[in-house]
């Protein structure tokens, strides 16, 4: 099976010491005919008249050449492993921290598909930047992912970035006020998530976004499936939480779990004793002790996590303690849809304790 690979130098260097090559050949031949012979001093001039052309007109190929420009990550065939994603321009930054905090593309190499002009790797990254930035820049993200789905084998790396960009459009359609567009979106996340899942059983990412996506499908079924799909949420989050204990938004999800079924209302439990015979249990406590996981694992990170322990204090009444986690979440960056939603729970709550 041929595969692809790209070399260390930019094609125009190669293409520049073939010509040069070429202008010392001539050279060599031309002087070697004419001393060798003892032609005449104006058949020497004339001759050195030509080669000047000859070298002015290799010289003019060679700018030509230089200037004009070459694709990024273009391939060159061969036998063998993949030894390369892609190729980066010298003056372009290797910042690869958005895009390698989350997990390697490593198993994404044997997907590349023969006439593709730029990495995997690449266009992976420019779907992690696009994300950092504005509603429309999510979308860019998702019809990017998208199309990526559609010209490479199936990738569990691939499948569970895809399936956060239509977690992103799901939020998107919810914020301006189109349910359906969100219940599609909310269950294609679904789908795909799980099939990252299914795809890699010990990717932490894919169970995570799984769990995500699952625990916000709940607000479109009704009581059974609720506490059905919290099983499975709490299934996956803990997965995640195994495969990589320092992850600390999986932590935080865990502790939203146990805060949700802690005020679970008293007909949900009997529909979950009815369905499995003993409903879920949890505490106020178990939740506190989990977002409180998260912080030591990385302090001030997510708004939500600061909003959940302030509900756990203020739940315990301890007022005092939850208006401060209240002030550290208010203070926390708008970001998302999510940031935002929590940012509005975060001045309401602090309406209740903001005497104490």
């Amino acid at each position: 099976m041929e595969r692809y690979l790209t070399f260390g130098e930019p094609r125009w260097k190669h293409f520049g010491y073939a010509i040069s090559l070429g202008i010392g050949i001539i050279i060599g031949a031309i002087m070697h005919r004419l001393y060798g012979k003892n032609e005449k001093r104006s058949d020497l001039t004339a001759a050195i008249k030509s080669l000047s052309e000859q070298v002015t007109a290799l010289s003019n190929e060679i700018a030509i050449v230089k200037e004009k420009p070459i694709k990024t990550g273009e391939r060159s065939r061969c036998t063998g492993n993949y030894e390369h994603f892609g190729e980066y321009s010298e003056d372009e930054e290797e910042d690869g921290d958005l895009f390698y905090e989350t997990e390697s593309t490593k198993n994404l190499s044997d997907a590349l598909i023969s006439d593709s002009t730029i990495s995997i790797e690449k266009r992976l990254k420019q779907s992690e930047l696009l994300r950092e930035g504005t509603d429309r820049e999510r979308r860019n993200s998702y019809e990017l992912l998208l199309e990526l789905s559609k010209e490479i084998e199936p990738n569990a790396d691939l499948f569970w970035r895809l399936g956060r960009a239509q977690y992103d459009m799901a939020m998107l359609a919810g914020k301006e006020g189109n349910i359906d567009e969100k219940h599609r979106f909310m269950r294609e996340a679904m789908g795909t998530c799980k099939k990252a899942v299914e795809l890699n059983d010990d990717n932490a990412f894919a169970h995570k976004w799984y769990g995500i996506a699952v625990g916000n499908y709940v607000e479109f079924v009704g009581s059974k499936e609720k506490i059905e799909l919290g099983y499975e949420y709490k299934k996956h989050i803990e997965r995640a939480i195994e495969l990589n204990p320092e992850d600390p938004s999986a932590y935080s999800l865990l502790g939203r779990w146990c805060f949700e079924v802690a005020m679970l209302p008293w007909y949900l439990r009997k529909v979950a004793a009815a369905v499995y015979g003993e409903p879920p249990t949890s505490s106020i406590d178990e939740a506190l002790s989990f977002a409180m996981k998260a912080e030591e694992r990385k302090p001030n990170f997510w708004k939500e996590n600061s909003l959940l322990i302030a509900k756990c204090y203020y739940q315990k009444s301890d007022y005092k303690t939850a208006k401060e986690w209240l002030y550290k979440a208010r203070a926390l960056p708008v970001n998302s849809e999510d940031d935002a939603i929590a940012q509005r729970e975060t001045d309401e709550l602090l309406q209740k304790v903001k005497n104490y």
